[in-house]
């Protein structure tokens, strides 16, 4: 129903209300003045002026001037003025100084006539100051002198200024105010006390008139300061005044107020003022120019009164002025005392206010129609119906059509006056429509919604308001006196049709709006109360929610006390993800409310929260002096703001006329105190200031109090610390600590030094010293430390001090002790030596003291590296306190042995040494030099350490060995017998961070090696690279150096060939080139020629061939070379390469027969292996620890391996027999093996064979070697096999043993065991060899024939092997994070470099290298 209503209304009403807005005229209306210029007008001659006047009425107003009370015509002034149309405003083009005069502008039409206020239009003007000749003032020092100024007449007033003016250039420059050098307000210029620096060089001080209307300024004839001493001293002149604002001055209530005292005297005086109306300074009462100045901002009625203005000092009376201040007041409007427009209808009437105040108060002038009352003829008054009640009060009554006027009223007094221009209009008309509902409102439920009724209309049109079509009535619905409706807590069935009707005696009017009420909004969090640390940040979290329909113009916003929080306060930061509120560092004034505000437009919702900011306190206010008699000052405070933390104590701070910028600590008070008592000191001007202290930390000073000034009197005290100084021979050479100013008590202050030999009754010598700052003293006594009597004693102008004299025995100089003073018992404890300490021992008898020539005080002893004495020179002094007795206690014996050790030696070093004997300033002459050699320990730190070349993943290293100043062997012999090589250390840096510490593996051993490369190193990546140089000793000092690896870049490979193809094996060779376009990390990829799948050797860091076995019989491969530097990898060229041999799958074929027989045989080896097992079950084992290697290889390792760190229990030798029995035994343990894996084994082999070719199936070997054959045949048949071998073996295995057994077991195991691995396990992973072959082979002792593994280290060893047992490896391609570097400590003492970094020459049948080449000699380093 209500859709359809409101299709009705938009169908009936819009037309209608279309209609009645076309027709609508305005009414009549007086005019009334709005715009106006300013009371006081300023103009320049031949400066164009503006004088406004715009108004408003109907109809349209017009306008006239006058001037001086006449009327004006702009068009009689030779075209230099132009009524501007449409308005009133007066241009003036060139104004004259005839133009000069009161203005006023009038607006009228038939209703009235509005006045404008009266205009003071005058003409600006500065003259200029009288000529005169500079003129020079002679001053003294320290008095006062006063540089008067009389401004030339100007309109409007002249700003006064002093300047300093360069006579050759004419410029000048502001002369900066202070409380020395200051301006009373009618212009002079005073220097309260001349300095030297007043003269300013002979540039004279001159007066500047400037007048801001006229844009001029004019200055005064100069005045030349000169001081009439040149000492750099000046007089001291008590206070004395010079000049004060008139004892009574006027202000008027609203203006600002400033009076003014200066005083004059030296010291400088400083300025205080009293009042009854409470303390100065306050909030409006501010103080300048060392308290001269009195500003007083917003004058109000309560700031009347007496001012006192004073000044103390310590040679003069106190100075004071007193200053009435009268406040006054302009006129003003009181409340409700404007009149204002008024309309009426007729009939009815109307009564207007003029009520002002002022002081004096204020006389009222009515006006109508610009007309004064009593002049005026308006019908209203011919007639009666105007009743002037009072002077404030014009009621009109009856009123008609024709009684529209504009009145005025002005009150004034003698400070101004305010004026109003108002109007009557009486009207009869119909209704209209102001300001009508608005068509399509938005509003939120649960707010007071105003809907707009404003209409025209006389008599006052009634207003009535429906909903849809039902007459509202009441309840929540409340129609204003204005027309307005007004609707109290708006629900969601309040949204529909509203209409507004007006009716009078005229005729009626309606308008209509609809009202849509949307859903309110909510505030789901709201912040919570914060309690922070100034300087720390603090954090208001808020959200909320708002009708669906209004989401979009969800915002939320955040108020401090009421105020929006802008995007100018930096510090607060509003998160417009959270709409959280951030104050970052908060200080004492963030503490307060916060609120979050959240709306939509249409309503808004506001939750706050308290935010207290814990800060320094406040400082301190009112510190006065109470109480300043008898050297003793009582001060006075109160306290200032604690934010939010309680003050804890007060700090009491004073500064005296003798520092004045200085302050010093006098004393503390408790948190409750407001008073402390202080003793001072006599003949001092002090002033006072605190501090306040809380948990956070100390406030700022508070200002000081007033100067407190104690009388002179004698001093209190001498001077302290008095000594002697005996470093000059012939000379008694006294120093003392001087007594400062503060301490004087008075004037003509001194010190008076007396000195006489001891033992000598008359005083050899008195002293007056006048320079307070003198604090030494040279007598010429020509002796050597011979004691005097000495002292000294503070005077001043009331004669010697308080204080007891005390003398005090003072040496003369000392001087170099006699030869008799020379130690000739100097040795050095040869059993005691280390490798960087020396202990020594002397002897020395304590009363042989008659050619010291001072105080004794200690032994010096000097030593230094044998023939470089120079440079290495170094001194360890022993005072008598620290001397050691070698054997005991020093009691009953004059003549002792004493000890001492000397440390921080170089070690391995011929050094020498020697001693003196020290007084307090000179030593003896030295002992003889005794010479010693420390001994061998760890060395320094390597020399000139730096990279030579920086790649992406090595870097390469140079360096020089440790220096060693004077060793005892010759120094080409050092580098053998003392070093034994060098250790490499890096770790990565990040930062201030550092990463773990790495190795670099193999170590050099070669102390001949000052070069080196360190690779496997992250491109582009910093690096701390560590080096260190060995001993037997161990590690000597480090030194490191910081580098970043270069960026990954594309590389070269390195060109390679193809060399010792067999069956199962290849060798591939590169060239060795440290460059950055290689990489250093090289490994080898190669297939089976026609498939897709690449595999990978191990990886290879400093060695230039890898060796790959493991090959197919028969067999072609593709071969590359790979390069990486850790970020990018390049490959090389394939070369096709094929093994020796027939392949597999031809060889099963025309081996058929071999084949059943292969079969059998390990069906009979399953048989065996079963049995066993049976046997095995028969009693519980444990479980083993995992080994991967085969069996095999462990019997040839046991068999063959001298070093072996096993016991055997018997000693019997290995026979033939036993050979059997030992091989028998391993044959038994692999039929066992081999019959528990062959049906697993080979049902899947036979399914990977059979399903898609075994060849493109075939698994890594690593994979199906580790993962299925090394944990079940680890599991049973690692430690158990060697437990049972363990126990018929003992340690002593010769070389008989060792040579039948290889050949025997060579020959019978290896020929048929590895066509048994040819034939049945051509393309299966053999868990019986491993790469360990190989590398036993590579391993071999070429001398004893003996293979040595156990002592190797973990580098030393083959790749593959070495990555086979580290359950972690990855491919180094694979892998971002690659390190290989083993830790230093857990390496073998045992290696030899020739075999990790020397390729073979010639490899066996099985591809494991053979070394043809003899041994290199011992000490040279293969380390490239």
């Amino acid at each position: 129903m209500e859709m359809l209503f409101l299709i009705y209304v938009l169908v009936a009403v819009i037309p209608k209300a279309q209609l009645q807005n076309q027709t609508r005229t305005l009414p009549n209306r007086p005019p009334s003045i709005y715009v106006q210029p300013e009371k006081d007008i300023y103009y320049k001659v031949d400066e164009s002026v503006e004088l406004q006047c715009i108004s408003d009425g109907v109809p349209a107003p017009k306008y006239n001037w006058t001037r001086n009370e006449r009327p004006f015509d702009t068009s009689g002034n030779d075209n230099r003025m132009v009524l501007l149309q449409d308005s009133g405003t007066i241009v003036m083009n060139k104004p004259r100084p005839k133009d000069e005069g009161i203005f006023q502008c009038k607006a009228y039409n038939h209703l009235g006539v509005s006045t404008s206020i009266n205009i003071n239009f005058r003409q600006a003007m500065l003259e200029d100051f009288p000529y005169g000749k500079d003129e020079t003032i002679t001053v003294i020092p320290g008095h006062s002198v006063t540089l008067r100024c009389t401004p030339p007449t100007s309109i409007p007033k002249a700003i006064i200024s002093w300047h300093i003016r360069d006579p050759r250039t004419q410029a000048t420059s502001a002369i900066n105010l202070d409380r020395r050098i200051t301006q009373d307000l009618e212009g002079r210029l005073y220097i309260t006390n001349v300095k030297k620096e007043d003269h300013q060089d002979g540039k004279p001080y001159v007066c500047m008139a400037q007048n801001l209307k006229m844009r001029k300024n004019t200055f005064s004839h100069g005045y030349i300061i000169a001081p009439t001493s040149n000492s750099g001293t000046s007089d001291n002149v008590a206070p004395h005044y010079l000049w004060s604002t008139p004892h009574e001055i006027f202000g008027i209530i609203g203006q600002e107020l400033r009076i003014k005292c200066i005083f004059g005297g030296n010291p400088t005086p400083e300025v205080h003022w009293e009042n009854k109306t409470g303390p100065i300074p306050d909030n409006r009462r501010t103080l300048s120019l060392g308290g001269q100045q009195l500003y007083i901002s917003k004058l109000q009625m309560t700031d009347r009164g007496s001012y006192t203005c004073y000044t103390t000092s310590a040679i003069g009376q106190r100075q004071q002025r007193n200053i009435n201040v009268i406040v006054k007041s302009k006129p003003y409007w009181m409340e409700d005392g404007k009149p204002t427009d008024i309309e009426r209808g007729v009939g009815e009437k109307a009564t207007f206010i003029c009520r002002a105040g002022g002081d004096p108060t204020p006389d009222i002038q009515w006006y109508i129609n610009g007309v004064k009352f009593k002049d005026a003829k308006h019908v209203t008054i011919r007639d009666g119906r105007l009743i002037k009640r009072d002077d404030n009060n014009i009621t009109l009554i009856d009123l008609r059509l024709g009684d529209a006027m504009v009145l005025q009223c002005n009150a004034s007094n003698t400070f101004g006056y305010v004026f109003a221009d108002f109007y009557l209009n009486v009207l009869k008309e119909r209704p209209q429509f102001i300001k009508g509902p608005v068509k399509e409102l938005k509003v939120a439920e649960n707010t007071d919604v105003h809907l707009t009724c404003q209409t025209s209309g006389k008599p006052d049109p009634i207003i009535t308001w429906f909903r849809g079509s039902q007459q509202i009535t009441g309840g929540r619905y409340q129609i204003q006196p204005n027309g307005d409706l007004l609707i109290q807590k708006v629900v969601l069935s309040d949204a529909g049709n509203f209409t507004c009707e007006a009716r009078n005696n005229e005729g009626f009017d309606t308008d209509w709006g609809v009202m849509i009420v949307r859903r309110s909004t909510r505030i789901e969090q709201s912040p919570k109360d914060l309690e922070v640390f100034a300087g720390t940040d603090a954090k208001f979290t808020c959200s909320g929610t708002t009708d669906f329909e209004e989401v979009s113009k969800l915002r939320v916003y955040w108020l401090k006390d009421r105020k929006e929080i802008t995007q100018s306060n930096q510090r607060m930061t509003t998160n417009v993800q959270d709409n959280s509120l951030t104050i970052s560092g908060t200080i004492s004034r963030d503490s307060g409310f916060y609120t979050c505000v959240i709306t939509n437009e249409l309503d808004q919702q506001e939750a706050s929260a308290i935010l207290t900011v814990k800060d320094r306190p406040e400082p301190p206010e009112d510190v006065h002096k109470k109480r300043c008699i008898n050297n003793t000052a009582t001060i006075t405070w109160t306290k200032g703001g604690f934010n939010n933390a309680p003050i804890q104590y007060f700090t009491v701070e004073y500064n005296t006329s003798v520092e004045t910028d200085r302050w010093v600590f006098a004393a503390t008070a408790n948190q409750s105190a407001n008073t402390i008592s202080l003793g001072l000191r006599p003949g001092v001007s002090y002033s006072f200031r605190l501090l306040a202290t809380n948990k956070i930390g100390i406030s700022e000073p508070s200002k000081h109090s007033e100067i407190c000034t104690t009388d002179t009197a004698k001093p209190y005290k001498n001077p302290e610390n008095l000594r002697g100084v005996g470093d000059k021979p012939g000379y008694l050479v006294i120093e003392w600590t001087p007594m400062p100013p503060i301490d004087h008590g008075g004037r003509n202050f001194r010190y008076v030094l007396k000195i006489s030999k001891r033992g000598n009754v008359v005083v050899d010598e008195v002293k007056t010293i006048t320079n307070w700052r003198q604090s030494r003293f040279e007598y010429l006594s020509n002796d050597v430390y011979t004691p005097y009597n000495v002292s000294i004693q503070a005077a001043n102008e009331h004669q010697s001090s308080t204080a007891r004299l005390i003398p005090k025995v003072i040496y003369s100089g000392e001087s170099k002790p006699g030869p008799s003073m020379k130690i000739d018992t100097f040795v050095v404890d040869n059993a005691d030596l280390a490798e960087n300490s020396a202990t020594f021992y002397w002897s020395w008898d304590m009363n042989n003291n008659a050619q010291l020539h001072g105080k004794f005080r200690g032994f010096k002893i000097q030593f230094w590296v044998k023939g470089m004495k120079r440079i290495t020179f170094r001194e360890d002094e022993i005072l008598e306190k620290d001397m050691k007795p070698r054997y005991g206690s020093m009691k009953k014996r004059s003549t002792v042995e004493y000890t001492y050790t000397v440390r921080n030696l170089l070690p391995f070093t011929i050094m020498e040494a020697q001693i003196c004997v020290m007084n307090t300033y000179y030593v003896s002459g030295p002992s003889p030099i005794v010479s010693f050699v420390t001994k061998s320990g760890v060395p320094g730190p390597v020399e000139n350490l730096h990279p030579v070349l920086i790649a992406s993943n090595f870097i390469e290293l140079t360096w020089e060995r440790p220096e060693l100043l004077n060793s005892p062997i010759p120094d080409e012999d050092l580098t053998n017998s003392y070093l034994k090589g060098y250790d490499v250390g890096f770790q990565t840096v990040k930062g201030l961070e550092l990463g773990q510490m790495q190795e670099m593996d193999p170590q050099i051993i070669d102390p001949r090696v000052t070069k080196c490369v360190l690779n496997g190193l992250t491109s582009n990546k910093k690096y701390r690279v560590y080096m260190w140089a060995r001993t037997e000793n161990g590690r000597g000092e480090q030194s490191f150096i910081e580098i970043t690896t270069a960026k990954s870049t594309a590389m070269d490979v390195p060109s390679f060939f193809v060399k010792n193809v067999n069956s199962t094996f290849f060798n591939l060779t590169w060239t060795m080139v440290m460059n950055k376009k290689y990489g250093t990390v090289a490994f080898v990829e190669y297939r089976i020629k026609g498939t897709s799948d690449w595999q990978q050797s191990a990886q290879q860091f400093s060695k230039s061939w890898i060796g790959v076995n493991k090959l197919h019989h028969g067999t072609s491969y593709e071969v590359r070379l790979a390069v990486t530097n850790g970020g990018k990898t390049s490959k090389g060229d394939i070369e096709v390469i094929r093994t020796t041999g027939i392949s597999a799958a031809y060889s099963l074929g025309n081996n058929f027969a071999w084949f059943i027989g292969l079969i059998l045989s390990v069906l009979i080896l399953i048989a065996l292996s079963t049995s066993i097992v049976m046997m095995y079950k028969s009693h519980q084992e444990p479980k083993r620890k995992q080994y991967t290697a085969p069996p095999r290889k462990r019997v040839q390792y046991e068999a063959t391996g001298s070093d072996s760190d096993r016991d055997y229990p018997d000693d019997r030798h290995h026979d033939d027999a036993y050979v059997k029995d030992y091989n028998r035994g391993y044959r038994d343990d692999d039929d066992r093996y081999a019959e528990e894996n062959q049906d697993n084994y080979y049902d899947e082999e036979k399914r990977r064979y059979e399903d898609d070719g075994y060849a493109r199936r075939q698994p890594p070997y690593d994979e199906k070697y580790d993962d299925r054959h090394d944990d079940r045949y680890d599991n049973r048949h690692d430690e158990r096999y060697y437990d049972r071998r363990d126990d018929r073996y003992d340690d002593r295995r010769d070389e008989k043993y060792d040579d039948r057994y290889d050949e025997n077991y060579d020959e019978r195991y290896d020929d048929r065991y590895d066509d048994q691995y040819d034939r049945r396990y051509s393309y299966n992973g053999d868990t019986r060899y491993s790469d360990n072959d190989k590398r036993r082979n590579q391993d071999y002792d070429r001398h004893g024939d003996r293979y040595n593994d156990e002592n190797r280290r973990y580098s030393d060893r083959s790749d593959e092997g070495q990555y086979a047992e580290d359950e972690s490896y990855r491919p180094y391609s694979r892998r971002n994070d690659y390190d290989r570097t083993p830790s230093y400590e857990k390496r073998p003492s045992s290696f030899t470099e020739d075999v990790d970094l020397r390729e073979p020459a010639k490899f066996d049948a099985d591809g494991s290298p053979i070394d043809d080449k003899p041994l290199k000699s011992p000490g040279k380093s293969s380390f490239v």
